[in-house]
């Protein structure tokens, strides 16, 4: 059982071994706690007024999202979830409108986290979903890339 928002390393550990993880109260959905603290941590004025519905990674496959941050984990109720938790993340889509995105595909998930233990918000990406052959009764996994040269315009800066 995991407290908060997982590392890297618990869900890579998870995936290898084909357990599942479970977030001690995160089986409930976004809370008002959850949108005040988004709300608290918000720096641009869409970031504020961003509407609390959380959408699904499925329905952005292809646009380059902005990334800003993770809010937190939940436990999934997706029966077929390998990783049984999905991510809370702040994203903003190409009009600059900020929501909240579920992700709960492995290589995304695993991803994100690690880019939070050792990486600086914000990022640009895509979501794609993978053509590779999956369990039966399993949907398909969803990958997840970075594009550099739009993330170094997003912190106006050349970290990269």
């Amino acid at each position: 059982m995991i407290t908060g928002i997982p590392t890297s390393t618990q869900a890579l550990g998870a995936l290898a071994t084909g357990q599942k993880l479970f977030v001690d109260g995160g089986e409930d959905p976004v809370t008002q706690a959850d949108v005040l603290a988004r709300v608290l941590d918000a720096t641009t004025e869409g970031e504020v007024w961003a509407e609390g519905t959380l959408q699904n990674v499925t329905s952005h496959l292809g646009e380059r999202l902005t990334i800003t941050g993770i809010q937190g984990a939940r436990t999934s109720d997706v029966e077929n979830s390998v990783l049984g938790i999905f991510l809370i993340v702040n994203a903003v889509d190409a009009d600059g409108e900020s929501f909240s995105l579920a992700v709960g595909s492995p290589d995304p998930v695993i991803k994100l986290l690690r880019h939070r233990e050792v990486g600086t918000w914000p990022i640009v990406v895509k979501f794609w979903e993978n053509a590779k052959a999956q369990k039966p009764g399993q949907n398909a996994p969803i990958n997840i890339s970075m594009d550099p040269d739009a993330t170094k315009r997003a912190r106006g800066d050349s970290s990269f």
